[in-house]
């Protein structure tokens, strides 16, 4: 049985979706790439954080449109983007991360010259 969308046939989903992918599966234009373009956003986020977001860009999607569904999306990208410990992480690894930063930053403060302090201030907004 082919479903419709808005005027539009809805192609049935390839095995590789994430379960996010599934969620806005039918929100598209007529060619498609909306579909490659959230997959290519949604393969990165694991299902615990992908997941919500795809329901927040659906509801976007049917109270806004289609524009402001994917604007919704890219924000959030960009913001996961910008994050320098990957959501995906173990807790070993965030705490690896850390012990290796608080080092970091002991060995910079134990300096015993003027250019200490503005080191380590520019070490820090380097974090953020």
């Amino acid at each position: 049985m082919e479903r419709f969308f808005e005027g539009l046939r809805v192609p049935p989903m390839p095995y590789y979706l994430t379960a996010a992918d599934r969620i806005c599966w039918i929100y598209d234009g007529p060619c498609g790439s909306d579909r490659r373009w959230r997959h290519q956003i949604f393969r990165r986020i694991p299902d615990r954080f992908a997941i919500p977001l795809a329901e927040q860009a659906k509801d976007r999607y049917e109270r806004e449109g289609r524009r402001a569904g994917n604007y919704h999306l890219l924000e959030a990208s960009e913001l996961i983007d910008q994050a320098s410990i990957r959501l995906a992480s173990r807790d070993e690894d965030i705490c690896h991360i850390a012990r290796l930063r608080a080092r970091a930053c002991a060995t910079i403060a134990g300096g015993q010259d003027e250019n200490s302090w503005p080191r380590l201030v520019n070490f820090a907004k380097s974090l953020a």
